[in-house]
Protein backbone atom coordinates (compact mmCIF):
# COMPACT_ATOMS: atom_id res chain seq x y z
CA UNK A 1 0.00 0.00 0.00
CA UNK A 2 1.12 3.52 -1.04
CA UNK A 3 0.66 5.80 2.34
CA UNK A 4 1.60 9.35 0.34
CA UNK A 5 1.76 12.88 1.78
CA UNK A 6 -1.39 13.81 1.85
CA UNK A 7 -2.79 10.04 3.83
CA UNK A 8 -0.10 11.59 6.27
CA UNK A 9 -0.73 14.85 7.29
CA UNK A 10 -4.59 13.74 7.38
CA UNK A 11 -3.31 11.32 9.98
CA UNK A 12 -1.14 13.56 11.75
CA UNK A 13 -4.05 15.96 11.79
CA UNK A 14 -6.71 14.16 12.97
CA UNK A 15 -6.24 10.61 13.94
CA UNK A 16 -7.61 9.11 17.36
CA UNK A 17 -10.59 11.19 16.74
CA UNK A 18 -13.49 8.74 17.41
CA UNK A 19 -15.09 7.94 15.35
CA UNK A 20 -12.01 8.70 12.91
CA UNK A 21 -13.78 10.34 10.15
CA UNK A 22 -10.95 11.99 8.54
CA UNK A 23 -8.09 9.68 9.64
CA UNK A 24 -9.07 6.83 7.06
CA UNK A 25 -10.63 8.86 3.94
CA UNK A 26 -9.68 10.24 0.69
CA UNK A 27 -8.60 13.68 0.86
CA UNK A 28 -10.65 16.80 -0.63
CA UNK A 29 -7.99 18.97 -1.12
CA UNK A 30 -5.69 16.50 -3.54
CA UNK A 31 -6.38 14.95 -6.75
CA UNK A 32 -4.31 12.22 -5.34
CA UNK A 33 -5.69 9.08 -4.49
CA UNK A 34 -5.71 8.40 -0.99
CA UNK A 35 -6.03 4.68 0.60
CA UNK A 36 -6.98 4.05 4.16
CA UNK A 37 -4.32 2.57 6.33
CA UNK A 38 -4.19 -0.59 7.94
CA UNK A 39 -2.03 -0.49 10.89
CA UNK A 40 0.96 -3.20 11.70
CA UNK A 41 -1.20 -4.37 15.19
CA UNK A 42 -3.52 -3.16 17.87
CA UNK A 43 -2.40 0.22 19.78
CA UNK A 44 -0.62 -0.94 23.07
CA UNK A 45 -3.11 -0.29 26.71
CA UNK A 46 -0.55 2.77 27.63
CA UNK A 47 -2.10 5.76 27.99
CA UNK A 48 0.86 7.37 26.90
CA UNK A 49 1.04 6.48 24.03
CA UNK A 50 -3.12 6.72 23.55
CA UNK A 51 -3.68 9.58 25.79
CA UNK A 52 -0.34 12.08 25.87
CA UNK A 53 -1.75 15.35 26.10
CA UNK A 54 -4.35 14.56 29.04
CA UNK A 55 -4.36 18.30 30.16
CA UNK A 56 -4.85 19.79 26.62
CA UNK A 57 -8.35 19.95 25.86
CA UNK A 58 -9.68 22.19 22.38
CA UNK A 59 -12.52 24.03 23.17
CA UNK A 60 -14.39 22.43 20.01
CA UNK A 61 -14.70 18.97 22.24
CA UNK A 62 -16.80 20.35 24.07
CA UNK A 63 -19.30 19.60 20.93
CA UNK A 64 -17.89 16.46 20.13
CA UNK A 65 -19.51 13.37 21.68
CA UNK A 66 -16.85 11.67 23.97
CA UNK A 67 -15.97 8.65 23.31
CA UNK A 68 -16.96 7.26 26.74
CA UNK A 69 -20.81 8.83 25.62
CA UNK A 70 -20.61 7.36 22.00
CA UNK A 71 -19.62 3.68 23.53
CA UNK A 72 -22.52 4.00 25.76
CA UNK A 73 -24.73 5.29 23.46
CA UNK A 74 -23.84 2.13 21.02
CA UNK A 75 -24.53 0.09 23.68
CA UNK A 76 -28.14 1.04 24.34
CA UNK A 77 -28.83 1.01 20.84
CA UNK A 78 -27.71 -2.77 20.04
CA UNK A 79 -29.62 -3.37 23.53
CA UNK A 80 -32.99 -1.81 22.37
CA UNK A 81 -32.18 -3.81 18.69
CA UNK A 82 -31.48 -6.83 20.55
CA UNK A 83 -34.78 -6.75 22.76
CA UNK A 84 -36.92 -5.44 19.73
CA UNK A 85 -35.48 -8.84 17.65
CA UNK A 86 -36.59 -11.15 20.50
CA UNK A 87 -40.26 -9.51 20.44
CA UNK A 88 -40.31 -10.17 16.76
CA UNK A 89 -38.98 -13.78 17.70
CA UNK A 90 -35.98 -13.50 15.34
CA UNK A 91 -33.06 -16.13 16.30
CA UNK A 92 -30.48 -13.46 16.02
CA UNK A 93 -29.08 -11.00 18.36
CA UNK A 94 -26.25 -8.22 17.66
CA UNK A 95 -22.91 -8.40 20.18
CA UNK A 96 -22.96 -5.96 22.48
CA UNK A 97 -20.36 -2.78 22.05
CA UNK A 98 -16.60 -3.64 23.97
CA UNK A 99 -15.62 -1.31 26.14
CA UNK A 100 -12.40 -0.95 25.42
CA UNK A 101 -11.60 3.19 25.08
CA UNK A 102 -10.35 4.49 21.66
CA UNK A 103 -7.32 6.65 21.91
CA UNK A 104 -7.76 10.20 22.39
CA UNK A 105 -8.21 12.92 20.28
CA UNK A 106 -5.11 14.41 20.97
CA UNK A 107 -3.00 11.45 20.69
CA UNK A 108 -1.44 11.65 17.34
CA UNK A 109 -2.49 15.28 16.54
CA UNK A 110 0.52 17.15 16.89
CA UNK A 111 3.35 13.68 15.94
CA UNK A 112 4.51 12.57 18.73
CA UNK A 113 5.06 14.01 22.14
CA UNK A 114 6.79 11.56 24.42
CA UNK A 115 9.79 8.90 23.72
CA UNK A 116 7.10 6.02 24.37
CA UNK A 117 5.41 7.12 21.09
CA UNK A 118 8.36 8.30 19.18
CA UNK A 119 10.15 4.29 19.78
CA UNK A 120 7.32 3.27 17.29
CA UNK A 121 8.56 6.42 14.84
CA UNK A 122 5.78 7.80 12.51
CA UNK A 123 4.29 4.31 12.41
CA UNK A 124 2.60 4.85 15.62
CA UNK A 125 0.02 7.22 14.02
CA UNK A 126 -1.19 3.97 11.95
CA UNK A 127 -1.25 2.23 15.48
CA UNK A 128 -3.74 4.87 17.26
CA UNK A 129 -5.71 4.02 13.94
CA UNK A 130 -6.23 0.63 14.46
CA UNK A 131 -9.89 -0.51 14.21
CA UNK A 132 -10.28 -4.37 15.45
CA UNK A 133 -11.67 -7.01 12.71
CA UNK A 134 -15.06 -7.54 12.82
CA UNK A 135 -16.05 -11.23 13.88
CA UNK A 136 -19.78 -10.90 13.21
CA UNK A 137 -21.31 -12.59 10.71
CA UNK A 138 -23.22 -10.32 9.00
CA UNK A 139 -27.47 -11.13 8.70
CA UNK A 140 -29.35 -11.37 5.78
CA UNK A 141 -32.77 -11.85 3.92
CA UNK A 142 -35.71 -11.68 6.66
CA UNK A 143 -33.31 -11.48 9.24
CA UNK A 144 -31.33 -8.58 7.86
CA UNK A 145 -34.99 -7.10 6.89
CA UNK A 146 -35.53 -7.50 10.76
CA UNK A 147 -32.59 -5.72 11.92
CA UNK A 148 -33.53 -2.72 9.60
CA UNK A 149 -36.96 -2.79 11.09
CA UNK A 150 -35.50 -2.89 14.68
CA UNK A 151 -32.52 -0.20 14.22
CA UNK A 152 -35.65 1.94 12.68
CA UNK A 153 -37.13 1.90 15.84
CA UNK A 154 -33.81 1.94 17.85
CA UNK A 155 -33.49 5.75 16.05
CA UNK A 156 -36.85 6.74 17.60
CA UNK A 157 -35.54 6.70 21.09
CA UNK A 158 -31.69 7.28 20.55
CA UNK A 159 -31.63 9.57 17.41
CA UNK A 160 -28.31 9.51 15.18
CA UNK A 161 -26.38 12.42 15.96
CA UNK A 162 -26.50 14.86 13.27
CA UNK A 163 -23.50 17.87 13.44
CA UNK A 164 -23.12 17.89 9.45
CA UNK A 165 -19.57 17.65 10.30
CA UNK A 166 -19.36 20.70 11.08
CA UNK A 167 -16.86 20.19 14.92
CA UNK A 168 -14.39 17.93 12.45
CA UNK A 169 -14.68 20.74 9.76
CA UNK A 170 -12.97 23.60 12.64
CA UNK A 171 -10.77 20.70 14.02
CA UNK A 172 -9.36 20.59 11.06
CA UNK A 173 -9.43 23.96 9.91
CA UNK A 174 -7.97 25.72 13.17
CA UNK A 175 -4.92 22.87 12.82
CA UNK A 176 -4.80 24.12 9.23
CA UNK A 177 -4.16 27.71 9.96
CA UNK A 178 -2.11 26.68 13.10
CA UNK A 179 0.56 25.71 10.74
CA UNK A 180 0.72 29.53 9.50
CA UNK A 181 0.35 31.43 12.67
CA UNK A 182 3.43 33.45 13.59
CA UNK A 183 3.71 32.00 17.04
CA UNK A 184 3.91 28.73 15.55
CA UNK A 185 5.89 29.12 13.02
CA UNK A 186 8.66 31.02 15.78
CA UNK A 187 8.17 27.63 17.50
CA UNK A 188 8.83 26.15 14.45
CA UNK A 189 12.20 27.47 13.68
CA UNK A 190 12.68 26.87 17.55
CA UNK A 191 12.65 23.26 16.79
CA UNK A 192 13.89 23.03 13.39
CA UNK A 193 17.22 24.54 14.58
CA UNK A 194 17.25 22.43 17.90
CA UNK A 195 17.05 19.30 14.86
CA UNK A 196 19.60 20.47 12.97
CA UNK A 197 21.89 20.47 16.02
CA UNK A 198 21.34 16.34 15.59
CA UNK A 199 22.16 16.76 11.96
CA UNK A 200 18.59 16.49 10.53
CA UNK A 201 17.07 19.58 8.05
CA UNK A 202 13.36 20.32 8.87
CA UNK A 203 11.71 22.73 8.49
CA UNK A 204 8.74 21.77 10.54
CA UNK A 205 7.79 18.29 12.40
CA UNK A 206 5.04 18.04 9.72
CA UNK A 207 8.42 17.70 7.01
CA UNK A 208 9.37 15.56 9.41
CA UNK A 209 6.57 12.95 9.36
CA UNK A 210 6.17 13.40 5.73
CA UNK A 211 9.86 12.26 4.89
CA UNK A 212 9.55 10.14 1.48
CA UNK A 213 12.13 7.55 3.45
CA UNK A 214 9.93 6.76 5.37
CA UNK A 215 7.89 3.48 4.28
CA UNK A 216 4.51 2.72 5.08
CA UNK A 217 4.25 -0.53 3.28
CA UNK A 218 6.43 -1.36 5.95
CA UNK A 219 4.73 -2.89 9.50
CA UNK A 220 7.98 -1.67 11.20
CA UNK A 221 9.77 1.59 11.07
CA UNK A 222 13.30 2.36 10.31
CA UNK A 223 16.01 2.61 12.67
CA UNK A 224 16.17 6.20 11.43
CA UNK A 225 12.79 6.79 11.22
CA UNK A 226 12.55 5.99 14.88
CA UNK A 227 15.72 8.20 15.35
CA UNK A 228 14.52 11.27 13.68
CA UNK A 229 11.44 10.56 15.63
CA UNK A 230 12.82 10.67 19.32
CA UNK A 231 14.84 13.71 18.49
CA UNK A 232 11.39 15.59 16.90
CA UNK A 233 9.91 14.40 19.91
CA UNK A 234 12.66 15.94 22.19
CA UNK A 235 13.29 18.60 20.04
CA UNK A 236 9.35 19.39 20.06
CA UNK A 237 10.16 19.90 24.81
CA UNK A 238 13.24 22.13 23.77
CA UNK A 239 11.29 24.23 21.45
CA UNK A 240 8.02 24.41 24.10
CA UNK A 241 6.64 23.82 20.47
CA UNK A 242 3.54 21.76 22.16
CA UNK A 243 1.66 24.52 23.99
CA UNK A 244 2.43 26.95 21.49
CA UNK A 245 0.62 25.32 18.59
CA UNK A 246 -1.98 23.97 21.29
CA UNK A 247 -2.82 27.98 21.96
CA UNK A 248 -2.44 28.49 18.54
CA UNK A 249 -5.49 26.35 17.61
CA UNK A 250 -7.48 27.54 20.78
CA UNK A 251 -7.55 31.21 20.01
CA UNK A 252 -8.24 30.05 16.15
CA UNK A 253 -11.01 27.57 16.95
CA UNK A 254 -12.69 30.15 19.84
CA UNK A 255 -13.27 32.82 16.94
CA UNK A 256 -14.55 30.04 15.29
CA UNK A 257 -17.11 28.41 17.82
CA UNK A 258 -18.59 32.23 17.85
CA UNK A 259 -19.35 32.54 14.62
CA UNK A 260 -21.08 28.94 14.75
CA UNK A 261 -22.55 29.24 18.11
CA UNK A 262 -26.32 28.56 17.14
CA UNK A 263 -25.15 25.40 15.13
CA UNK A 264 -22.27 24.47 17.46
CA UNK A 265 -25.28 24.55 20.84
CA UNK A 266 -27.58 22.87 18.82
CA UNK A 267 -25.13 20.09 18.35
CA UNK A 268 -23.73 19.73 22.12
CA UNK A 269 -27.90 19.78 23.16
CA UNK A 270 -28.24 16.70 20.65
CA UNK A 271 -25.28 15.30 22.50
CA UNK A 272 -27.11 15.54 25.82
CA UNK A 273 -30.17 14.27 25.12
CA UNK A 274 -28.24 11.15 23.33
CA UNK A 275 -26.87 10.45 26.41
CA UNK A 276 -29.69 11.11 28.52
CA UNK A 277 -31.66 8.22 26.80
CA UNK A 278 -28.98 6.01 26.74
CA UNK A 279 -28.41 5.80 30.35
CA UNK A 280 -32.02 5.62 30.76
CA UNK A 281 -31.97 2.45 28.28
CA UNK A 282 -28.40 0.90 29.83
CA UNK A 283 -30.38 1.38 33.52
CA UNK A 284 -33.87 -0.12 32.90
CA UNK A 285 -32.10 -3.00 30.92
CA UNK A 286 -29.99 -3.78 34.28
CA UNK A 287 -33.10 -4.32 36.44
Amino acid sequence: MRFNKTTTLVLFACIASFPASACSSTSNHSSDTTQSVEPASRVPEDDRITNPLPNLRLPIQAYIEKVSETRKVTQATQQTINQCLDAMHVDYRLKLAPSSDAPALMAGRYGPVNSQQARYGYHFLTLLNYTAPKTEDQPSGDIEDAVHKCSANAEKKIPPLNDEGLPDKIKQQSYTESLNSAKTATAFKRWSGCMAKFGYSYSSPVAAMQDSKWNWSSKNPSQNEKAVALKDEECKQRATLIPTWFNAEVDLQKRQITLKKKELDAISNQIKLRAVAAHKILTEGSR
